[in-house]
């Protein structure tokens, strides 16, 4: 059933955001009854966090990959890495739009929200304090504060830009961020 009213959601938020859409509507889209959609779900917002629990596991996937890059790598691996992470995101972008929409009023989904931002800070934190162990990332950048400033602005590009752009536009700036993450990182070249 959750699979069948994540994808009514994401169909519906094509044209509407999540705060005009009606169980009834959502709940008929899915092929459930609306008293078997409340005999699984408090509301709307309770169907969310749990679609977005799913997802959240799948984006954190998904940027493993990168994560996961051995010392050495090169900035196309990077780009190939950042690139499952696109691909996974773009496939639920209208569902993390409205995650972040109704994490605005929903304070459950904002904790929800921000674990997995702290989540993705730590993971970029352990990343980058490797590559400094071993010598493949600056030894001179302040892990938390880079990690952080790093996850968010590509929570906003995720969000902002590439959730919804065109192929052609959506790759253009995915080479833009990986090339912000490779001179931040990388780069071995310091006159730059």
């Amino acid at each position: 059933m959750s699979r069948r009213l994540l994808d009514a959601l994401e169909q519906n938020l094509a044209t509407a955001s999540v705060t005009e859409l009606s169980v009834d509507r959502l709940a008929r889209d899915a092929g459930v009854s609306r008293s078997a959609f409340y005999l699984h779900f408090e509301d709307k917002a309770d169907l969310l966090r749990l679609l977005y629990a799913n997802v959240v596991e799948e984006l954190i996937e998904a940027a493993g990959v990168w994560w996961s890059l051995p010392p050495g790598s090169t900035k196309e691996e990077l780009l190939d890495g950042f690139r499952v992470l696109l691909d996974t995101y773009r496939e639920h972008a209208l569902l993390m739009q409205a995650v972040v929409e109704v994490a605005t009023y929903d304070p459950d989904l904002r904790d929800e929200f921000d674990a997995l931002m702290t989540r993705a800070v730590g993971e970029v934190v352990e990343h980058i304090r490797a590559g400094q162990e071993s010598g493949s990332i600056r030894r001179g950048l302040d892990a938390q504060p880079v990690a952080s400033c790093l996850t968010w602005m590509t929570e906003r590009v995720l969000m902002q830009v590439l959730g919804t752009a065109d192929e052609a536009e959506a790759q253009r700036h995915l080479a833009g961020l990986v090339d912000v993450y490779w001179h931040t990182l990388y780069q071995r070249d310091d006159s730059c």
